[in-house]
């Protein structure tokens, strides 16, 4: 089996990245392995950690796993609160 490729949160589709930021947004920071789905487009992944952002106060950062029919990809990225939600808002490269 090969590693993963990485790329860009802009890589997965929109309402992919809604749920994973949802998901890192009710997650708690130090969380290993934490799964999510998005039944709208078939995909998943686990979330592998969960970190406080240095930059940003309030945020997150974050590396997860993306299968979709495309294959599997892996990236990192920041999630920040936005009113009652979370929302993605940079890669952490």
């Amino acid at each position: 089996m090969s590693a993963a490729p990485s790329v860009s949160p802009g890589a997965a589709s929109v309402s992919d990245q809604a749920v994973i930021a949802e998901v890192v947004g009710r997650g708690t920071v130090g969380t290993k392995a934490l799964a999510w789905a998005n039944p709208s487009t078939g995909s998943a992944g686990v979330i592998e950690q969960i970190d406080t952002h240095d930059r940003l106060d309030g945020c997150r950062g974050f590396v997860t796993s993306r299968q979709s029919l495309e294959g599997t990809t892996r990236f990192d990225g920041v999630v920040c609160p936005s009113g009652n939600s979370w929302k993605l808002a940079a890669t952490t490269h």
